[in-house]
């Protein structure tokens, strides 16, 4: 049985891709319901799961069942998800850790009076349970990272589980010394730091090489030694090692 509370949907979705794919809205709405809002820890078997605000778990039957729909459906519309970066997923023998990405950013808002809307209470005395998925706990006190950095454990576990230890370590490192170098400030240090500070620690990420043309020039060279030998008797070649490039002709 679902249980009480609500979600945050913004007005933009109705100009996004998924909106006009009736079973990618599904299984996009489905996950937004589907995740936790506050850390807590999920019986799987006989394991114990820790999952932070904007996880779940689920499977690819668990899903399909869920939502009356076939698996291979159900599947493909959530790796559609992951792919557009929506949400990530991190399979496991058993089960698939799904986490909403940027939750903590868009899924969080107080009521007009600044008190949540769950410690609200009825005329009668009962408290109203909302179990409210966009509850932020403000209290929660920041740490320091690096040497200027705020951040909660929360929000730090939360980078960790979106990018990588190593990423999170040099976004976080990269924002400090911007911070340092240009007098840079910033109000929500996580929120800076999804915003534009790990795209512009990817884009110093060195190049891949092309592994594949290394690969063929490497056989080629390796061809005109077997039929010429390393020192032929019967005349000249010129095999270049500049720039992988190999001769435009042989000089028997």
């Amino acid at each position: 049985m679902a249980q009480g509370g609500f979600i945050k949907l913004a007005r933009c979705l109705l100009d996004k891709p998924l909106f006009h794919n009736s079973n990618l809205l599904q299984v996009w709405v489905w996950c937004l319901l589907k995740a936790t809002h506050k850390p807590h820890t999920q019986l799987v078997g006989l394991r114990k799961i820790d999952l932070l605000p904007g996880q779940f778990i689920t499977g690819r039957k668990a899903g399909s069942e869920e939502l009356e729909m076939a698996a291979t459906t159900f599947w493909r519309n959530l790796l559609w998800l992951q792919n557009n970066n929506s949400i990530s997923i991190k399979p496991d023998s058993k089960f698939s850790l799904v986490t909403i990405v940027n939750w903590e950013v868009y899924q969080v808002s107080d009521s007009k009076d600044g008190q949540q809307v769950d410690s609200k209470w009825t005329a009668s005395g009962q408290q109203v349970d909302t179990n409210k998925n966009v509850k932020k706990d403000k209290n929660e006190k920041k740490k320091i990272y690096s040497e200027n950095i705020r951040l909660t454990d929360a929000e730090f576990q939360r980078l960790v589980s979106e990018f990588g230890q190593t990423m999170t370590t040099a976004a976080i490192e990269y924002l400090s010394n911007y911070k340092i170098e240009k007098g840079y400030t910033s109000k929500d240090d996580n929120r800076t730091l999804r915003r534009w500070v790990f795209d512009a620690v990817g884009k110093k990420q060195p190049p891949k090489t092309n592994s594949y043309m290394d690969a063929s020039v490497a056989g080629s060279k390796m061809f005109l030694e077997g039929v010429y030998g390393n020192n032929s008797r019967n005349g000249s070649q010129d095999i270049s090692d500049s720039a992988g490039q190999l001769p435009a002709k042989i000089i028997r």
